[in-house]
């Protein structure tokens, strides 16, 4: 199960240099419910290929690059549980504090009430 409110401690420093997109989107992998399944170690370097892939695509024209670099970072999305396939291969659930939606109050009305009057001449 993983924690709703997501990673808690400091954020681990990027051994690849990012621009301003990817420094974002680093506080944003790390903030993650997900990242508090990962050990540092392991998963500084993959996830910062992960986001200078992203910026590469993003800056990227050519459409073959374009989508050579998708499926790179569809890898590792697939490899660290950032998609919800991966998830469940993880078997990782995210912990809700209320796992039942709340339902609204939606009067019911007895089906015999609703056919009154139809077929009566």
């Amino acid at each position: 199960m993983l924690p709703s409110d997501g990673r808690v401690g400091p954020l681990p420093h990027c051994p690849l240099k990012l621009g301003a997109t990817g420094r974002e989107m680093w506080r944003w992998l790390w903030a993650l419910p997900q990242a508090s399944k990962w050990h540092e170690d392991a998963a500084r370097y993959p996830l910062a290929r992960l986001v200078t892939h992203f910026e590469e695509m993003e800056a990227c024209d050519d459409p073959q690059q374009r989508a050579r670099l998708s499926k790179l970072i569809e890898g590792i999305e697939d490899r660290w549980g950032l998609s919800p396939k991966s998830m469940a291969t993880l078997h990782w659930f995210v912990d809700d504090a209320d796992p039942t939606p709340a339902l609204k109050s939606v009067p019911v009305t007895d089906i015999r009430d609703r056919l009154k009057g139809i077929g009566d001449t």
